[in-house]
């Protein structure tokens, strides 16, 4: 620093505070389980949105416990790393072993498993992102403890220090609380969307400690060959989805397609469409898919099983389209449309692409 930046007190003052966050520090190395992980994990370059919103969560918990709020980074740069302590890590554990720069769920496991048995964190958090959902239950059996998923809320009982975790389940329609008492570490991965993202405060301070894990690639039963960029928006982080059901039947299913694009909105599928062929897998809202948190969503031709119930039960509006007026999703929408799609969907993209000052596409025959 020259002596014309130690002339501006503010300036001297943010530069001694980013240079603490590179400072290596000390990690539990007793016998008892302390402090609160934070499983990190990044997405096309940055933190996944799940982890920066786990994070707000993490932090409250970590102040309320008297506890050190922890991060726990494979790969990525020492940049990631400081982001973290931004968002509220006091210290990242950060390896770059080689076989973790893009982590298969089994190598991972292991690597997160050594580290938790020997710096032994008493709360293991992550966010519920599509790697996490395979990893938190394979890690929580390695280590023979509890797991509970699909968070909702995070509470603490600071007497018992014990993680109360807060579920949803049948659609929304019961709320349940559960606590991992007899093992540790406590494991639980919070849904999307569930909390706020945290706050960005770059002169944070915090450390940066590289830690050391013994992997084998030959213990993992898969390669990776490659890796390939989804169209469009993230499904699960899509501001608008709009999703058809079995009932829109291939014939129709152009119908949902332009719908979509007249909203602006991302396309989705219910598990009867996807094995109707009308969409990929890889579009599937439901249990057994991907759950979303849309500000709208719109649901076409789909009964809203409870299945189907548990992947939107983030929408913020709700919209359902079908001639049946006693399908479940229509008592749950805040808007609900009776009547046959094939005659409401094409007068509603007429509307929408009217505003938008788009003509009708040509028919083509």
């Amino acid at each position: 620093m020259s002596s014309q930046d130690m002339d501006n007190p503010w300036l001297a003052w943010a530069m001694t505070q980013e240079s603490q966050m590179t400072v290596s520090g000390t990690l539990n190395t007793g016998n008892e389980y302390r402090n609160i992980w934070v499983y990190a994990e990044l997405r096309a370059g940055f933190l996944a949105p799940e982890t920066r919103q786990v994070f707000n969560k993490a932090r409250e918990l970590g102040d309320l416990l008297g506890a050190r709020v922890q991060a726990v980074l494979f790969g990525g740069e020492e940049s990631h790393a400081k982001d973290l302590i931004a968002y509220g890590a006091d210290t990242v554990l950060w390896s770059q072993h080689a076989q973790l720069l893009s982590p298969l769920v089994e190598l991972a496991t292991q690597a997160l498993g050594q580290l938790v048995e020997t710096y032994k964190p008493e709360i293991l958090l992550f966010g519920g992102t599509r790697l996490a959902e395979d990893l938190a239950p394979r890690l929580a059996a390695r280590l023979a403890t509890g797991y509970i998923a699909d968070a909702t809320d995070l509470e603490l009982d600071d007497a018992e220090r014990l993680l109360r975790v807060t579920r949803s389940t049948f659609g929304g329609k019961i709320q349940t609380v559960s606590v991992i008492a007899e093992r540790k570490p406590q494991v639980a991965l919070v849904r999307g969307g569930s909390f706020r993202e945290a706050d960005y405060d770059r002169f944070r301070a915090g450390e940066i400690v590289a830690v050391d894990v013994q992997l084998d690639e030959t213990d993992a039963t898969a390669r990776l060959l490659e890796t390939r960029a989804s169209e469009g928006v993230d499904l699960e982080n899509a501001r608008i989805v709009v999703c058809g059901g079995k009932g829109v039947g291939k014939e129709n299913w152009h119908l949902v397609e332009q719908l979509a694009e007249a909203l602006g909105g991302e396309l989705a599928g219910t598990k009867g469409a996807v094995a109707a062929g009308c969409i990929d897998a890889s579009r599937q809202v439901g249990l057994a898919g991907k759950k979303v948190k849309p500000e709208l969503y719109v649901g076409v031709g789909l009964s809203g099983s409870l299945d189907h119930q548990d992947g939107i039960a983030g929408a913020r509006t709700l919209v359902a389209v079908n001639k049946d007026r006693e399908a479940p999703l229509m008592a749950l929408a805040d808007y609900a449309l009776v009547g046959d799609l094939a005659e409401i969907l094409p007068s509603w993209i007429k509307s929408l692409r009217e505003r938008q000052g788009k003509r009708e596409p040509v028919a083509t025959r």
